[in-house]
Parts: C-alpha cells; sequence; structure tokens
C-alpha cells in the first residue's frame, strides 16, 4: 500500500512538474471597463490599431527624451515585449480592447508592464503597423500600488494578471489616481463612444525631417555667431 502510495504520488509530481514547465504565465490586459483611448484629436482609436504590453528598461525620462528626438531604435531597444493586441479586440469598439496572452515571463516576472499603443497608417501586421506609426501612447500604473501591474511569475506554479486601462483613474473614471503614468499622450482627452468616460490619448509622432531642420538652423545659427 505504501509502494502504490509512493508510485502515485511521484507519478503526480512528475506531471505537474511537466505541466508547470509547459505553460506560460496568463497576462490579460485591456480597455473593457470605462476608459478608451483616443487618437491625438480626442476621437476613438481605430478597430486594429497595435496595443504591445510589455516592458520598459528605460525611465520615463529616457522614453519622452527618446520620442521628441524621434528615436525609435531607443525606444524599440528599451522595450522587451510580453504580447500584442489589438484595438477592437473582444469587443468590435472602436477605443476598446481586451486580449488574453500566454507569454514566457522567465526572465521578467516582477518587472513593470506597460501599453505602447500605436496609431498606424498600415495595420495588416505588426510590423506594419510599427513602420507606419503615426502617433503614440505609452501607459502604466505603478506596480507598487496595484501588484496587477508586475510582470506573473512563470515558474514554480504558472501566474496570470489582468490590467486595464481604466485601472489609471480613480472610481470616477475621470481623474487620474496615485501611481498612474502617461508617459507619452494625454488624459483626459475625447469621450468613448461606447462607455462616456474620458479617454487616454496619443501624442502625434514628432517629424524627424522637421527635427533635422531644427539642428540644421542652430547649426547656422552658431556658424553665424562664430563669424562674427
Amino acid at each position: 500500500m505504501n509502494n502504490m502510495l509512493k508510485k502515485t504520488t511521484i507519478t503526480i509530481c512528475l506531471a505537474f512538474a511537466i505541466i508547470s514547465a509547459s505553460y506560460a504565465a496568463t497576462i490579460v490586459s485591456g480597455a473593457d471597463t470605462s476608459n478608451g483611448f483616443s487618437e491625438a484629436d480626442g476621437t476613438d482609436l481605430g478597430v486594429g490599431n497595435l496595443v504591445r504590453v510589455g516592458v520598459f528598461t528605460l525611465t520615463d525620462a529616457q522614453i519622452q527624451s527618446a520620442f521628441a528626438a524621434s528615436d525609435f531604435a531607443a525606444l524599440n531597444q528599451g522595450f522587451i515585449q510580453l504580447g500584442t493586441a489589438r484595438m477592437g479586440d473582444g469587443f468590435g469598439f472602436s477605443g476598446h480592447y481586451t486580449k488574453l496572452g500566454d507569454v514566457d515571463t522567465t526572465s521578467t516576472a516582477g518587472l513593470q508592464l506597460a501599453l505602447w499603443v500605436f496609431k498606424s497608417g498600415d495595420n495588416s501586421s505588426d510590423a506594419a503597423s510599427i513602420a507606419s506609426r503615426q502617433q503614440q501612447g505609452i501607459f502604466y500604473l505603478d506596480k507598487g500600488v496595484n501588484s496587477a501591474w508586475a510582470v506573473p511569475p512563470q515558474s514554480p506554479i504558472p501566474g496570470s494578471t489582468v490590467i486595464d486601462i481604466s485601472n489609471l483613474t480613480d472610481a470616477s473614471s475621470a481623474a487620474l489616481r496615485a501611481g498612474a503614468h502617461v508617459v507619452v499622450g494625454s488624459f483626459p482627452k475625447g469621450t468613448s463612444d461606447a462607455t462616456g468616460s474620458p479617454n487616454f490619448a496619443l501624442a502625434q509622432v514628432p517629424e524627424p525631417s522637421s527635427i533635422a531642420l531644427l539642428g540644421m538652423a542652430s547649426i547656422g545659427f552658431l556658424v553665424r555667431r562664430r563669424s562674427k
């Protein structure tokens, strides 16, 4: 009887270990409670636009500096993507979505989650959305305020978490709560057609040509000053 019990226990433990090793952690992200997303002009963000879920290794100031300089390479290199979604997932409504993703969090468990939202000219694929980006927004709630915004562990037992953009607002959905970070974008801007709640808006991507022209103008000004 004892031998049978030992064999059963070993079998169960092995099965549990295999299951634990083969299943990833689960992250559900969305804008499905009240607040949604807007374009920079306040209109609901259209169905099909990309949302990237993951972890930034950059500070808020570094993110804002790279965005202002239109240095997408720096932003992208400082981001660990854990999943993607599309505006309209789960509902079909502009400005809102919900998406479940099973992800490998071996190297990111416990880190701060963030939502990186795009308005793009071509949403035929993730790569196309990123390449044709016109507006961007980066948002998160401090994981110290709400532990749901920490990447769930994958082992010893795969964890799960649910985050929503409305977590960044108070009970009225109309004001930011402590710990909310609107790193790129603004709040409030526009109102959700579906819920009537204020939206989180994206920011227009700075034109590289404009930045280059400003740089050239500055160089020309310095040359003129030196010549005098």
